[in-house]
């Protein structure tokens, strides 16, 4: 995963780097991995208590699979139903 010191330098060339530097892929996996790890949160923060008491976070490994596993359009919208319905 690319650290923010990495990525900052890349969003500051905008569309000019785009194009021919980085697949289409890699670009949107950096603009759906927190929106998907924001959903596991809100998942995760619902009916619990320990939101009162503590801090609630997902785990390391579950962000690196919600990750891995963004990969398309599909997926993504599979891994956001999973979690709404783990909510509702």
């Amino acid at each position: 995963m690319a650290s923010l010191r990495s990525v900052l330098p890349l969003i500051s060339l905008g569309p000019r780097f785009l194009p021919w530097q980085a697949p289409r892929s890699e670009v949107r996996a950096l603009g759906v991995s927190p929106q998907v790890m924001a959903i596991a949160t809100l998942a995760a923060c619902y009916n619990n208590k320990q939101v009162f008491r503590g801090v609630v976070k997902i785990r390391k490994g579950q962000a690196v699979t919600l990750m891995m596993d963004a990969t398309n359009i599909q997926a993504v919208k599979a891994i956001m139903y999973q979690y709404v319905e783990e909510v509702g």
